[in-house]
Order: structure tokens, then sequence, then C-alpha cells
């Protein structure tokens, strides 16, 4: 008999076996995927999911009375340190990010004008657009005025040349502008407004050296001036009450030498342009004198002619003629430059940062980048929307930039590396690049061009915290990043002996060591953790520390020597809310799958031995009439198996969708309420498609095996007994 007329003469049998079929394929499918999806809880939680742990440095801390721990390497990470960190059983991997300055032509930095309006009277304590804010200014002074330094100090400049014994004076005055070069052009100075603050005039404030009671600046002439711009409001000290209110200006230029000197009738000042000039170029307080420390052979190296920089000249020129001066023009290429200038963060896990492992900074276009792009050092970065969008670029588009070695150090360096080097107890190292972006000359570097695989939003873009960083940070592969970027773990560099007092006020002579300090603080660095591991992590670091006991002037000390009086910060997404309820989910699952599998193994036994029974006497007409026993095993395989394969192929279809409903329900009762902001992540890791469409194979490659030998069995029987004779 004809396959097709077998199927087609009893419609409502074929009917009901394909529901029959279909509904066991359904609940089968269903149950395998409600227990791999549980069973895959796990691994998914891992890929979502990250745990890192962030340095904040080491701290003095009170055990008992009197007790205290204390680790006298402080907030320093050695290499040795980060191999043994690498090596607990509890960390994935350490990541250090790299900082390091890129010009990029056509792409404006942005600036935070919030941060520098705290107060009326308040002057500016966030760094974030130190980068962005110095400029030249041109214009006639109003009002001028002299007045002593917020210092006491007196300093000794004999040393090369000067006064034994000189104050400080700050140099002021009320600017009317007429032009500027270099103001970033979201800056407030202009305005038409009579009751705004901004009608293109300026405080100057300068501090130089000298008791002159005589100002600098005279009224009537014009000026240029060139530092940093604030448009918040403030004075100087001890000016008469008729000055107008206005943004001021002020000197920012290296340490070393904190003032500027009256020389060949301009007001200069000397810029330290050597890293190692940091720590050498210092003052020590002699009573109530500051003088060099040592001989003052770096004071008198500072003194160069290489270092000198102009802060404020009478100018009658015009423009143009300033842009064409060696050293104002100089200045004048700097300052705009600096305003396509960024910070850059070379990473191998941009993932492991803290911002984004909680969100507050989210990638919004485009995609982070590929391991492949981080082992090859590819030419990609990712850009805070706003810069991107600003100069009309998007992801996909390249840009031409030059890498430079960011200045590390003092105030003319990046002020978030000289906080993460001394004062982390701050909580402030945002990656900026400091108050005077270039030293004496712009990136000579060679261009690079790079694409843009991503764009970032931060949910508080000028936040200064211990992780945060500003919407100007461009982000890199660490090994597209120029070489000359600062980071990595500390370094000791042997001793240098020091003159200073003790306790006693007498001069003692010591041993000081000299540390190269890395970046090992917030941004710069995360230890990516296991997930469920933090406590572990924590214990195994006071674990395999050794502390020592020693009392210090009556004080009880305990000296840590390791790790474990580090303070770190932790953060895992949320893992430890959720991890507990996972047994319970995969439990559920696996019991619910069981009971669901033996249904179905029910209901393909009973197709098994009724649909095939039912056609043994049709079998035995056939071989009664000369039918062979493989053309009667044949029509009753295929017949079977067709009804099997569109029932199982239905079926599978349909578990696709029923089981993520039943795991979404399956989730809702198991999970607490506590976790359920987790539901959405867990059922995304149900099986993809192409594992049903294996899984409708399998069971339809089974079903045609058991209904061959089934069909074989019968197809042998004598005509009589299969017609029941």
């Amino acid at each position: 008999m004809d396959v097709g007329k077998r199927i087609a003469r009893r419609p409502v049998s074929t009917a009901v076996w394909l529901v029959v079929l279909m509904l066991a394929a359904l609940i089968l499918g269903t149950a395998a995927s409600i227990y791999t999806s549980a069973k895959s809880v796990p691994d998914a939680l891992d890929r979502r999911m990250t745990a890192i742990a962030v340095h904040q440095a080491a701290e003095e801390s009170e055990v008992e009375d009197g007790v205290y721990v204390g680790d006298p390497e402080s907030s320093w990470l050695y290499e040795e340190d980060v191999d043994y960190l690498r090596s607990l059983p509890q960390v994935k991997d350490v990541d250090f990010r790299y900082f390091s300055g890129a010009y990029i032509d056509g792409l404006t930095a942005k600036i935070g004008l919030t941060s520098f309006f705290n107060t009326k009277w308040h002057v500016n304590i966030n760094h974030a657009n130190d980068s962005y804010k110095n400029a030249i200014f041109i214009g006639t002074v109003e009002q001028a005025f002299t007045c002593p330094y917020d210092s006491v100090a007196r300093y000794d400049l004999s040393v090369f040349g000067g006064e034994a014994e000189v104050g400080e004076r700050e140099q002021c005055a009320i600017l009317k502008v007429e032009s500027t070069i270099g103001l970033h052009p979201d800056f407030p100075l202009f305005s038409s407004d009579p009751e705004s603050l901004y009608q293109g005039k300026v405080w100057v404030r300068i501090p130089a050296f000298g008791d002159e009671t005589e100002p600098f600046f005279q009224v009537g002439k014009r000026y240029a001036v060139q530092g940093g711009y604030n448009p918040s409001v403030a004075r100087a000290a001890n000016v008469p009450e008729n000055t107008p209110d206005c943004p001021y200006v002020e000197r920012n230029l290296g340490q070393g030498l904190h003032s500027c000197f009256a020389e060949d009738g301009a007001l200069v000042c000397y810029q330290q342009i050597e890293e190692k000039m940091i720590r050498d170029v210092a003052w020590e307080l002699h009573g109530n004198i500051l003088k060099p420390v040592g001989d003052g052979t770096m004071l008198n190296a500072l003194l160069s002619r290489e270092n000198r920089i102009p802060v404020a000249v009478e100018w009658n020129g015009t423009v143009e003629e300033l842009r064409a001066d060696p050293e104002w023009g100089q200045i004048a290429r700097e300052y705009e430059a600096a305003l396509h200038s960024f910070p850059v963060l070379g990473t191998d896990h941009l993932e492991s940062m803290y911002s984004f492992v909680k969100s507050e900074a989210v990638i919004t276009e485009g995609r982070t980048f590929t391991q492949k792009e981080y082992e090859t050092g590819a030419k990609v970065l990712i850009l805070d929307e706003g810069v991107a969008k600003n100069a009309g670029l998007s992801v996909g588009d390249t840009v031409t930039l030059t890498q430079f070695q960011a200045a590390v150090g003092g105030p003319e360096g990046n002020w978030s590396v000289q906080n993460d080097m001394y004062a982390t107890f701050d909580q402030s190292n945002n990656p900026i690049l400091g108050t005077n972006v270039f030293y004496h000359g712009l990136p000579d570097g060679e261009a690079e061009t790079f694409t843009i695989v991503g764009l970032y939003r931060i949910e508080n873009e000028w936040k200064e915290a211990l992780c945060s960083f500003t919407p100007n940070t461009v982000f890199m592969p660490r090994k597209a990043q120029t070489e000359k970027a600062y980071g990595g773990p500390s370094k000791q560099n042997g001793t240098i002996q020091r003159t200073g007092t003790g306790m006693d006020g007498q001069e003692v002579v010591f041993e000081e060591q000299l540390i190269e300090p890395g970046a090992v603080c917030g941004v710069y660095f995360s230890v990516i953790l296991k997930n469920g591991e933090t406590e572990s992590f924590q214990k195994q670091l006071k674990d395999d520390s050794e502390y020592i006991e020693r009392e210090y002037h009556g004080i009880k000390l305990v000296e840590c020597k390791g790790l474990g009086n580090h303070k770190w910060l932790f953060f895992d997404q949320g893992y430890d809310a959720i991890k507990d309820n996972v047994g319970a989910v995969i439990a559920s699952a696996g019991k619910l799958s069981a009971l669901m599998a033996a249904g179905a193994s029910l209901l393909f036994l009973m197709y098994m031995l009724l649909y095939q029974g039912t056609e043994r006497k049709t079998i035995g007409i056939m071989r009664s009439l000369g039918a062979t026993t493989k053309a009667a095993r044949r029509y009753l395989f295929i017949s079977g198996l067709l009804l099997a394969t569109v029932g199982i192929a239905l079926g599978t279809v349909l578990s696709a969708v029923m089981s993520k409903i039943i795991s979404a329900k399956l989730y809702e009762i198991t999970l607490t309420q506590e976790t359920a902001q987790f539901r959405e992540m867990l059922t995304e890791s149900s099986v993809p498609p192409w594992v049903y469409a294996a899984f409708a194979a399998a069971a339809i490659a089974i079903a045609a095996l058991a209904l061959w030998i089934q069909a074989a069995l019968i197809a042998k029987k004598h005509p009589r007994k299969l017609m029941g004779k």
C-alpha cells in the first residue's frame, strides 16, 4: 500500500498521532531547554559579571588601644607584589592602565563649567579643566594693585645672585580685555548683559618676588598676560572695595620657584622642564626663611634662558605681532594645541575598570575592544560620545592623532598621577594632562590613523573620585599606546642622603629610599577576581602578610610586611546577592525537567506501541497478497517516520517558545525579590536555535531507529498471526 494513501485514508488518526508526537516533542524539548539553560547560568554569570578589586593604598589603623598597624611602604606596589597577586587562586588577571597624551586635530576637548561655581568666592578646586583653561589675554589696565602674598614666608635667593631675604607680593590688575588667544570657546568672558560678571574684564593675579610696594601694572597701559582663566569670582587680598567682581587669570607655571621675577620690564617665571627636577628643586624652612635644598645647583639649572616663561609684558603691538614673537608665539601655539589634546588610558581590560563594571560609564554605540585588538595593539580607540559628536564623528570614522608623553608630577604635570603618587587619601586621581600640557614644544611624534570602534557616556562627567575619569579621556589598547606612557608598578632606585631636623630640633642626616612611583590606585589599576572570591582574596592577603611588633616613642606599633593592610575597593556587580540562588535554580530546573522528560517518554512509547500495532492487519493482508517482507517493512517504517518527523519538528519549534515562558516563571518562583533584577539576564542563558535543531535531528534519528527495529520485527511475522488467525 502507498504511504501517502495510508495517511490520507485515516485523517483523524493521523491528526491524533501528529498531536501526540508534537506534544511529546514539545514537553521533551522544553525539559531539555530548561535544564540546559539552568546549567549554563554559572557560565552566563561569569561572562556577564566581572568582580574587581581596586587598590586604594595602605593606611595606618588602630587595632586596639594604643596599638597601630601600618605599612612602612604606604601605597607602593612593586613588580614582586604584582607577581604575587597574579599567583593567587582567586585572581583571574591584573590590569594596569598606562597614561599618556594625544593631540587630535579637529577634535576639541570638553570643559566642565559647573566645577568652578561651588560658592561665589571659591577658587577652582576641581582640576578637570586644568588642561584647557590657559590663554593669553591682551587688554588695557583699568586698576592696579600690589599686596602681600598669602604666604608670610621669606626666601633666600642668594644662591643664584638674588637677595638673602625677600618676600612675595601679588601683582594684581583689572584688565579690560580686547583679544584672547587659546581661550576655550565655551568659557564665558564677554556678555551684553549689564548685570553679568562677564563684561570683558578679568582680575590678573601674579605672585612675584620682591618687597616693592609699587605695582608692576600701570593704569592705562596695554599688556599681554598669560595664565589660567577661572570663570568663578575671586579677589586678591587687601584690595579696595570699589574693584569689580569678575573672573580671574592667575599664573599657572611650574613648582620649584613659586613666584615670578620682574626682568626687563616684564614679569617672567622659570618652568622646570625636566622630570628629575621634581624632587631636587625644593625648599627647606629654616626659621621663617625658605632656603633651597642643597647648594642650589638645581635651582641655578632651573634659572636658565631655556626655562624662561614670560607671564606679563607691556604690549602695544597687534595680535599677529604677538604670535610672531619667539616666546609668546610658542605659548600661543601650545595653548591652542592644548584644546585639541586628550588624556589617553591604554588598557588590556577596559571592562575591568570600576566605572564600566559599575555601569557609571557605558558603551552607547559600537563596542569595546576585542581580545585580538588587545593582543595586537590595533589602532582603535573609544571616545566620549559628546566629544565625538561635537566633531561630527561616529563609530567607524577615523581620526589622525599624535601621541606624546604626558607631564608627570607637580602642578605643571598631571595632577592625578601626582595625587596617585603622594596623596591617594584625597580620593582624587582623574587622568588629566595638567596645567601645562606641553614642555616648550608641540608633539613631534609620528601621526597615526585610529578607527573609532565605540563611544561611551559617563554618568557624572566631572566627578573627582578615586576611579573617575573625565569625558576627555581616550581609551586604546595598551600595545597601541606610545612607549613613553606612564604607569605600571613602582620601582626602587637606591637611596640618597638627606639632611633634616630630628624630634629634638637638631639637624640629622638620614638615608632616604628613592622610589620611582607607579600608577597603582583607582583608575590606573584593577585586580580581576573570580566571581564570589572577594572575601577569600582579602583573607589570603592578610594570611600571607608578616606582622612585626615594635615600639616607637612609647607607642606600640605592628608593622605589616605584605599587602594585608592595603585597602581595596571591591565590586562584583551584585554576584554575591545572586550566587546562593544559582543552586536553587539548577535544582528546581532539574526536578521539573525530569518530570517533563518522563511524561514525554510515555507519549513516545504510546506512539511506538499503538501506531504500528494498528497496522498489523494491514501488513498481514499485504503479505497474504504476495508483498515481500522488505516491502512491508518499508511501508511500516516510512509511514511511522513521516509522522514522527513532522510531529517532532513542530513540537521542537513550539518548545523554543514554551521554554522561555516556563523558565521565566521558574526563575520568578525560585529567585528572591532582592535578585529579581537578574531574571532577565538569566533567561538570556536559554539555548540558541541551533541547539533546538540538533535536538530535533537527534530525536528523529532515535525515533527512526526504534521504528525500523519495530517494523522489521512486525514484517517478519506470519501473515496469519498478523491478522489474528
